[in-house]
């Protein structure tokens, strides 16, 4: 009979050893037989198989096959060996995708040489849940040990005799990528992939013609498409489902095989728009292009990474499942990709189905919203890519719209760009993919939140705050600006962007104005206090560490002090350190991102929120919606006096007489706040690099669009790279911006009039 094993275990099989009826006779045999030959002795087994059942089992829990095989008897072993026996386990765990098991000992029975140990296990399936089993192992006693008569069932009942696991997977389609208002920017479908070999065309006009309305594109547009390629190249000009090409399957027939190929597949599709794009000159016709949506934010799927095969599977994926890779694909796999479901039979050795362990149906993928609104995300691709096309230095860069109440996302721009059509999965793309993996300009790093700068003066937000936070200074503090400053000795003069200085003005008026000198002497008094309370200060607006945004890869920026010198250079820190500091220069590093949240927790009163770029996931399945709640990271350690201050200073940057961005939004009718920056770089020959933050509107307005607000509602950063000053470059961008935020007729750049 079975006995329950309690901690007494071994007591219970140390009584049913030594009190049992062959112990009692082999105790009489011995006192009163004599002893003939030492071979005809039998002992008793003593107690320990439970032992051995137990460090079997734990074994296994922890995945150690070789303290697993040294308990099998000497009998199993020589019928199985160590490799086949681990091969067993593996292959039949992997098969069944376990990614968890444990085991749990019930009772034990010992009777002479022979015992049997009852135990249930609860092998944990990321496919079909659950496998709950009771069992039992026989143990056997030979040469002076306790070994285990091991058989395929000891890992299942059902695998007894040879039979082995079979798993069938339900694949779940993956879900959509939508924006804020449902507009679809990623897909799954059964897509077409339109073509054409110019050469084999043999009526061009009739071929424009068909396709023009199926592509939504122009005759024109279509044709610009392939007429600057080689005539034998083979151009993709747009991908559609297949519906549509059954639909106009009888138009487009006279072109198959005479220049249009139609390749198909079921795979990711990312849908571009088709915009229009006017010339800056008048006598010069509207184009139509195609252009993705946010591909740095929305990502793109590839296959599983070698390296991570192995764990995907264990997940429940297959070898020819696509993950995501970048941008929010990657971020909302769990929720793109759902949840697998199947079924895991017992086959014969001869492949015969001889049942069901499990089956379990699967759980529908979710659809992800973006935070921004697909028309608006346009526009503002579209104001970067011209800007850095009709300035005469300008090639790179990057925008960040976000709103000041929540952290939301509104608009995330950068270029280079890329067309995220590269990536649909029913397109071959190896040698367009490989000439953007190899394109020096970089174009699938998103600036906006990779790219880590020199925030020039538009870090002197921070200074300020810094002077105000310690008492070193009070808003009306004054100071004399000559146009250069000697407080690092007469050897180390330092001049300011105005050559004739900005006279005596307020430490308020010096944000406005942008007085370096100021600020210099700012980060020289700061730093004789204590070194730390600059970068301190900085770090508590949130520099120098990663924002948080869910689904694309940041940089963290840098934040230096005297701590990260001495360990990263081996070198002390000096005043010197926190004067370049004090305007943004120096070690401090930050992306556009970290400079557009910092700006909007000025905005909206000290409230440090984390950036989102997703809105809401959908709910399925019984599984109710899940909307993203905004996220306070901080508060900016600033008194309301102070940060009013700080407002004011911003305030009169693009309002005041001597505001650094007056010009650019001279007749601009929605108040607005901001800092310009112009931060030098390395290379001596290189232009600065041009910012411009900004929040609005200021106060409580009725905006340009009929809406009445408050107060401010979004904030702005723009960064363009070597192009020179932040109020003749990023400042006007910046005034675009708000201008198609609020639907606005545009202001032209002034490099374009």
């Amino acid at each position: 009979m079975y006995r329950r094993l309690f901690p007494l275990l071994s007591i219970v099989f140390l009584l049913i050893a030594c009190s049992g009826p062959d112990a009692q006779d082999s105790a009489e045999a011995l006192s009163q037989t004599p002893i003939v030959a030492p071979t005809s002795t039998q002992l008793p087994a003593p107690p320990g198989s439970e032992t051995v059942g137990v460090t079997f089992l734990r074994a296994w829990e922890q995945g150690d096959y070789a303290m697993m095989y040294d308990q099998l008897s000497q009998r199993s072993r020589a019928l199985v060996d160590f490799d086949t026996f681990v091969a067993t386990y593996t292959d039949a765990l992997e098969e069944a995708r376990i990614v968890s098991m444990r085991a749990q000992p019930l009772a034990a029975e010992q009777s002479g040489n022979s015992a049997e140990i009852a135990f249930r296990t609860l092998l944990e399936s990321s496919v079909v849940g659950t496998i709950n089993r009771n069992n039992a192992m026989e143990l056997g006693y030979e040469n002076g040990r306790w070994g285990i008569n091991w058989n395929e069932g000891l890992i299942l009942p059902e695998l007894s005799g040879g039979n082995r696991l079979s798993l069938e997977i339900y694949p779940v389609q993956r879900a959509g990528i939508y924006d804020k208002n449902d507009r679809l920017l990623a897909t799954q479908q059964e897509a077409i992939r339109i073509e054409v070999i110019p050469e084999q065309l043999d009526d061009e006009a009739g071929f424009l013609a068909a396709l023009s309305p199926i592509l939504g594109q122009s005759e024109a547009a279509i044709r610009a498409r392939y007429i600057d390629n080689p005539p034998n190249w083979r151009t993709t000009l747009g991908v559609v489902p297949k519906s549509v090409i059954e639909t106009n399957f009888q138009t487009l027939s006279p072109y198959f095989g005479f220049g249009l190929e139609v390749p198909g597949g079921n795979g990711r599709t990312y849908l571009p728009e088709t915009i229009v794009e006017e010339s800056a000159e008048s006598d010069q016709p509207a184009v139509e292009k195609t252009v993705g949506v946010a591909p740095h934010i929305v990502g793109y799927t590839g296959p599983i990474p070698s390296d991570a095969i192995d764990a995907y599977m264990l997940q429940g994926y297959q070898l020819d499942d696509r993950i995501g890779l970048t941008g929010i694909e990657a971020w909302a796999e769990d929720y793109l990709h759902g949840t697998s479901g199947g079924i895991l039979r017992v086959l014969s050795p001869a492949g015969t189905n001889l049942g069901v362990i499990q089956e379990v149906e699967a759980r529908p993928a979710r659809n992800v919203h973006a935070s921004f609104e697909t028309e608006f995300q346009l526009a503002v691709q579209e104001a970067l890519e011209q800007a850095l096309a009709t300035h005469p230095l300008a090639e790179r860069g990057a925008i960040v719209v976000m709103d000041v109440n929540t952290g939301a996302v509104r608009a995330m721009a950068t270029y280079p760009t890329y067309d995220p059509t590269l990536f649909n999965e029913i397109r071959p793309n190896s040698d367009e993919l490989t000439t953007v993996l190899n394109d020096p300009t970089r174009p699938l790093l998103n600036r906006a939140a990779q790219g880590a700068y020199p925030p020039g003066s538009s870090f002197k937000i921070i200074t300020m705050s810094s002077g105000l936070l310690h008492g070193l200074y009070t808003p009306d503090t004054r100071y004399t600006c000559s146009g250069s400053w000697t407080g690092l000795g007469p050897d180390l003069i330092k001049y300011d962007w105005l050559l004739s200085g900005h006279g005596n003005i307020t430490l308020t008026q010096a944000l406005t104005r942008s007085c370096n000198p100021f600020f210099y002497d700012v980060g020289f008094h700061l730093d004789e206090v204590d070194p730390d309370w600059l970068p301190s200060t900085a770090k508590a607006f949130g520099l120098g560490q990663p924002t948080g945004v869910q689904g694309i890869p940041e940089e963290p920026g840098l934040i230096p002090d005297p701590e990260w010198k001495l360990n990263n250079l081996g070198e002390g820190w000096s005043p010197g350190d926190a004067v370049n500091m004090a305007i943004g220069q120096g070690f401090v590093l930050a992306t556009p991102l970290q400079m557009a949240m910092v700006t909007a927790a000025v905005a909206n009163g000290g409230t440090i929120y984390q950036p989102t770029l997703i809105d809401r996931i959908d709910g399925t399945g019984g599984v109710p919606e899940e909307v993203i709640q905004p996220v306070v990271k901080g508060t900016l350690p600033l008194s309301a006096e102070h940060l009013a201050a700080v407002q004011t200073g911003m305030n009169d940057v693009t309002d005041g007489a001597f505001g650094t961005a007056q010009e650019a939004f001279r007749g601009f009718s929605v108040p607005t706040a901001g800092k310009t920056g112009t931060a030098q770089v390395p290379d001596p020959d290189g232009a600065p690099h041009a910012w411009f933050t900004s929040y609005a509107p200021t106060e409580a307005t009725t905006t340009p669009d009929g809406r009445t607000v408050s107060g401010p509602e979004i904030a702005v950063t723009v960064l363009i790279e070597n192009a020179g000053d932040g109020s003749a470059v990023a400042a006007p961008v910046t005034r675009r911006i708000y201008e198609l935020f609020y639907g606005m007729d545009v202001t032209p750049f002034p490099w374009e009039r």
